[in-house]
């Protein structure tokens, strides 16, 4: 008996260091807030329906809008516009998916037209930012046609991701013949100013600039700007650059995010930090992009509560981030500017 103790004992005193990991892996990160912008608590539907305008024989052409349109319009008869300016190659509606349901649910109409052209092909040519630019605004302005009076089109407002945030940037100042819709505010999340694309890339590929430092003195409405502690592709630095190019907005913030490692479910403010899934890339080729993407406490409580606040032309935005599940308060946002 006293034998069959000891090798109890002994279990019990070896399966410590275990217990002791499981306990600490099992720290979980805040959820969605119940209250306040980038929460559920201004929710009034629960499903949407998706349209798409451009070529429908065509996946790759570049002029793909989808629109999505809630089962009940925020105003009754019509509803304020989101349009989200993807990253660059990720044109996938699906990549944004969970944002563009917070969005809807709320009664919001969003608007996702395709940046880029699609397919080897597609990368190998399509290198003219001006010309993605152009495609963008061309096929924004169709899937409002199409809308009609369901767009409340004195409320739009403007969320760029990356290259999204780049050509979100130079919005106002139209790109050729392509005249761009008057947006209330913009929310520029990692903009990529320069191109910074990954070196599998590169070797095959010259990309035309836009020249965000003209165009971006077009921009005269409230400017969101957010930045990732670990973002490698547009780091802080430049996105400092970027915000002293918007000269001419009525107001502006830039915040940076950090990364906070401390539970099981490490928040990484890295490039995709923005985005809620991977969509059809192997996450080899998104870690070349700049990070995997998933839904976490970031896109809660920083990238959605942006959004939200900029419906109200909020700059100056109070970001609640929660606390772990023992209590640990998550890692604050910066103010970097002004």
């Amino acid at each position: 008996m006293n034998r069959k103790l000891m090798i109890l004992s002994l279990l019990c005193i070896l399966c410590l260091p275990a217990a002791e990991t499981f306990a600490m892996s099992s720290i979980e990160a805040p959820g969605q807030a119940l209250t306040g912008y980038g929460s559920s608590a201004n929710y009034i539907c629960s499903s949407y329906k998706e349209y798409r305008v451009g070529d429908w024989y065509d996946p790759w052409s570049g002029d793909w809008c989808w629109y999505y349109v809630p089962e009940k319009l925020k105003n009754g008869t019509s509803a304020p516009v989101a349009i989200i300016l993807h990253g660059m190659m990720l044109m996938s509606p699906d990549i944004y998916k969970d944002q563009i349901a917070h969005l809807c649910k709320q009664g919001y109409i969003v608007l996702f037209p395709q940046i880029n052209k699609g397919g080897l092909a597609g990368l190998a040519t399509d290198n003219d930012q001006n010309l993605m630019m152009h495609r963008a605004i061309d096929s924004v302005n169709t899937a409002l046609d199409a809308l009609g009076t369901k767009a409340d089109q004195d409320n739009l407002v403007l969320y760029g991701h990356s290259l999204g945030g780049l050509i979100a940037m130079c919005w106002a100042a139209n790109e050729g013949t392509a005249i761009a819709p008057p947006v209330k505010s913009m929310v520029l999340v990692e903009p990529c100013i320069y191109s910074a694309i990954p070196a599998f890339v590169d070797v095959f590929v010259t990309i035309t600039e836009l020249d965000f430092i003209t165009k971006a003195q077009a921009a005269t409405c409230p400017v969101i700007m957010i930045t990732g502690e670990d973002d490698s592709i547009a780091p802080p630095s430049t996105a400092i650059e970027a915000y002293d190019a918007l000269s001419n907005v009525s107001s502006k913030a830039l915040y940076q995010v950090y990364s906070d490692r401390y539970g099981d479910e490490e928040l990484i403010a890295d490039h995709m930090a923005p985005i809620c899934d991977d969509g059809w890339m192997p996450s080899w080729a998104m870690d070349m992009l700049g990070g995997d993407g998933e839904v976490d406490t970031l896109d809660y409580r920083v990238f959605w509560t942006a959004m939200d606040a900029a419906f109200d032309s909020v700059v100056n935005i109070d970001f609640d981030m929660g606390a772990w599940s023992d209590g640990t308060p998550v890692l604050d946002v910066e103010k970097l500017r002004p």
